[in-house]
């Protein structure tokens, strides 16, 4: 048997060995989504500003607000919907934007409004001009990119295969008896998620937005990423793909602006 010093040397021993054996253990890996955005595959710069978001003949809209000169005096840019489209001297169009979402994010630039100018509406209509949803809200107090979240309420859910029309309007010269409204709109519609996205959407995960960007799914891409740059500001690949992708539709001179999201209330 051994005596009482052995005994003492022995549990020693044994405490050394474990202290040794934690110490070595290894930690905890980091979160997937920082780590996989992190250490991205090898991607050529600018990929995505490279893809097209063609007119494919569907009803277009109005993708940036009126002169400002003539409507909103004093804005430090146009409000604009940042979805495809095409820009010239005589108009603005708005192409059809495609999203997997019930609910989906609906995507402006606002400009600073003057201080007399303080609320917008926001309204989705089907194609026949119905109103789904419409709701008047207050302006922030500075410019920026901001994602008008749908209310999750089967009232409000888009239908797969069914075209809807959204509006954000702002109306200046409140004071005067006829104000003039300045808005922009677009046409959305919801697509059916195959198994052969949902493998791709894995592949990619948690960047989906590029395999979103890659099927010209526009709505999904552009609310995956900003979502991304919401919780990880400081990424830079997140911020040359945010840049890339505005650049892709020819808005890239917002990429600097603020995000922010914005829920609906029912």
């Amino acid at each position: 048997m051994m005596n009482g010093t052995k005994i003492l040397q022995f549990i020693r021993f044994l405490l050394f060995v474990v202290i040794i054996n934690f110490m070595n253990y290894p930690s905890e890996a980091p979160a997937q989504s920082i780590k996989l955005i992190s250490n991205s595959p090898n991607q050529p710069k600018n990929r995505l500003a490279k893809l097209k978001f063609p007119n494919n003949g569907a009803p277009v809209g109005r993708r940036r607000g009126g002169a400002r000169r003539e409507v909103c005096p004093n804005l430090d840019n146009s409000l604009t919907a940042l979805v495809p489209g095409e820009d010239s001297e005589v108009e603005s169009k708005s192409f059809l934007t495609l999203t997997v979402s019930e609910y989906p994010t609906f995507w402006i630039y606002l400009p600073k409004f003057p201080a007399t100018v303080t609320t917008g509406q926001f309204s989705l209509q089907d194609e026949n001009n119905k109103d789904i949803y419409r709701k008047s809200l207050t302006l922030p107090n500075k410019s920026g990119v901001i994602g008008f979240k749908l209310p999750q309420n089967a009232r409000y859910a888009l239908k797969v295969n069914q075209k809807y029309q959204w509006y954000f309007k702002v109306s200046c010269n409140e004071a005067q008896k006829r104000p003039r409204n300045y808005y922009v709109y677009a046409w959305i519609t919801r697509i059916e998620m195959t198994s052969n996205l949902d493998s791709q959407l894995k592949a990619t995960k948690p960047r989906e937005y590029i395999t979103y960007a890659e099927n010209q799914i526009w709505e999904s891409a552009l609310t995956n990423l900003a979502d991304l740059r919401l919780s990880n500001a400081n990424l830079p690949q997140l911020r040359e793909d945010w840049t890339g992708l505005l650049e892709s539709v020819g808005l890239g001179e917002f990429y600097q602006a603020p995000i922010q999201r914005y829920q609906l209330e029912e």
